[in-house]
């Protein structure tokens, strides 16, 4: 793949369901002594193809995937119309026992974030270090209680707006002030994308969630970053987020970056999942059990 190049959508069914994503493959002077392999959770407003800069930066020494989540792009909505942080968790299992990857580095972004640590908790040997980009804490709401009026009125625009539309009104708001054209219409085509389906369930999902009690119980190293321009999870969020993971995490503010930290300031977002990595071992000799 070379440099700035989109990698394909791929798909396949997997335990019975649809399930699509992209790949970055090794190169060939790549392949020796290749490290864990990076895997990418994009957010509730999104899809794959926002790894765009991640794809480019590390595809060539490391295996890179990302996919699609399920409900998104090319890939079938899971079974429940509510479905838990776990439900999420399981599809991702299932997908890395496909591609085969046993242990990776895991990165989650946004809503990603919540689906990353779920996945975590169940199959912490899965991962060896956990990137949480501008993580979503979710609403915490109760079963038994109506979910938020702001996770109601989300869905509700998605539903009177329309993929397309929704892309114009709000895709700007996950950048900075200074973002480039580029990342603004890598973001703005990502969220044209989203199928309104599959928008509701994770929406859904993200009004029952609580990342802050999730990260308590992580065993494995994990870094929370943030952008200092994200008007989506402030900063304030985001640290509250990394208090609550105590002192094994380790915290990162990204200057002049939005939201969309990995599209908007794609170097600096590089260099601290190069850090995530360089704090784990392990090759991709490591299979999946």
């Amino acid at each position: 793949m070379t440099e700035g190049e989109m990698p394909p959508l791929r798909q396949a069914i997997i335990e019975g369901r649809q399930q699509s994503w992209r790949e970055a493959e090794l190169s060939v002077e790549g392949q020796e002594g290749a490290g864990l392999p990076l895997v990418l959770l994009h957010g509730i407003g999104s899809n794959s193809r926002v790894w765009l800069a991640q794809f480019s930066a590390f595809g060539g020494t490391r295996r890179v995937v990302a996919w699609n989540a399920p409900g998104y792009a090319g890939s079938a909505a899971l079974p429940a119309a509510a479905p838990s942080p776990e439900d999420y968790a399981e599809a991702a299992r299932s997908w890395l026992d496909h591609l085969k990857i046993g242990r990776c580095i895991l990165v989650g972004q946004s809503l990603g974030a919540i689906k990353a640590t779920a996945l975590t908790l169940r199959y912490p040997s899965r991962v060896a270090a956990l990137v949480l980009a501008s993580p979503a804490s979710g609403y915490a709401a109760a079963a038994d209680e109506p979910l938020p009026l702001t996770i109601v009125n989300r869905i509700a625009l998605m539903e009177r707006l329309g993929p397309a539309a929704l892309a114009r009104e709000r895709a700007d708001r996950l950048l900075s002030t200074g973002a480039s054209q580029a990342a603004r219409q890598l973001v703005a085509t990502a969220m044209g994308e989203l199928v309104p389906e599959g928008y509701a369930q994770a929406a859904r999902m993200l009004g029952r969630a609580d990342l802050a009690a999730m990260v308590g119980l992580l065993e494995v190293p994990v870094m929370i970053a943030w952008g200092a321009e994200d008007e989506v999870t402030p900063p304030a969020s985001c640290m509250r987020i990394a208090a609550a993971a105590g002192p094994r995490a380790t915290r990162i503010e990204l200057p002049a970056a939005g939201h969309a930290c990995m599209a908007d300031a794609p170097i600096a977002f590089n260099e601290a999942v190069a850090t995530a990595i360089a704090g784990a071992s392990g090759t991709d000799t490591e299979k999946c059990p």
